[in-house]
C-alpha cells in the first residue's frame, strides 16, 4: 500500500465522533442525498436536500430545500424547446419541496421540532451519535392530503456523515423506507475540528 494513503486512512479512521448535537450539526449549511424504496425494496424516488440552519430566540431555523429526481429528464435530449418548457412548468411543484423546522433543544439529549407540514410536534432524542426523530408529515398525493409517519434514526459517522434510515407508515402499516445522508459544509469540517463545542 502506497505510505502517504496509508498515513492518511489511519488519520481519518483515528476521527470518531463521540457526541451529536442537532443544533450544532445543522447551523449553517449542510447537503445531503437520500431515496425512498417502497416495502418490496423497489426505488420509488430519488432526491438532493440543502439545508441552511441559523439559531434565533433559542431554537434552530432549519429551512430545506429539496430536488427530487424528474424520470423524464432522461429523455429531455428527445424533447424540442417547446416541450421542455411546458414540461418544466408542469412539474416544477413536484421536482421540488422546502420547509423549515423549528427544533428546540430541551436538555438531556430531548428536542421538538415542527414545521408547517408537521402534524403536532416531532420528538427526538439523542443518546451519543444517534438521534431518534418521529414526526408525522402531511404529504400532498394529487388534490388530497395523506398523513405519513416517520420514524427515523440518524446517525453520525467519521468525516461528518450524517446517516438517516425512517420506517415510514400509513395508517400503521409500513409502505416504506427512506435513506438519507447528510454532509456538513465545508466538507473538511469534521477532519479539521471534531465536533464543536458549546
Amino acid at each position: 500500500m502506497n505510505t502517504a494513503y496509508q498515513s492518511q486512512l489511519t488519520a481519518t479512521e483515528l476521527i470518531f465522533p463521540d457526541q451529536l448535537r442537532l443544533e450544532e450539526y445543522f447551523l449553517g449549511e449542510t447537503t445531503g442525498w437520500g431515496m425512498f424504496r417502497d416495502r418490496y425494496g423497489n426505488l420509488k424516488q430519488e432526491f438532493r436536500v440543502h439545508a441552511l440552519g441559523e439559531w434565533q430566540d433559542g431554537c434552530l431555523h432549519l429551512h430545506e430545500r429539496f430536488i427530487y429526481r424528474d424520470d423524464a429528464a432522461a429523455n429531455e435530449a428527445q424533447q424540442n424547446e417547446a416541450q421542455k418548457e411546458a414540461s418544466q412548468q408542469e412539474t416544477q411543484g413536484k421536482q421540488q419541496q422546502e420547509r423549515t423546522w423549528r427544533i428546540t433543544p430541551l436538555g438531556d439529549g430531548r428536542y421538538t421540532g415542527s414545521a408547517e407540514d408537521i402534524v403536532g410536534e416531532a420528538q427526538g432524542e439523542i443518546v451519543g451519535t444517534t438521534c431518534s426523530w418521529q414526526y408525522k408529515l402531511i404529504v400532498p398525493v394529487g388534490k388530497r392530503e395523506i398523513i405519513l409517519k416517520f420514524d427515523d434514526c440518524l446517525q453520525l459517522m467519521p468525516d461528518g456523515c450524517l446517516l438517516g434510515h425512517a420506517k415510514v407508515s400509513k395508517l400503521g402499516f409500513h409502505i416504506g423506507d427512506m435513506v438519507l445522508c447528510f454532509h456538513k459544509r465545508p466538507y473538511d469540517f469534521f477532519r479539521e475540528q471534531g465536533h464543536v463545542n458549546a
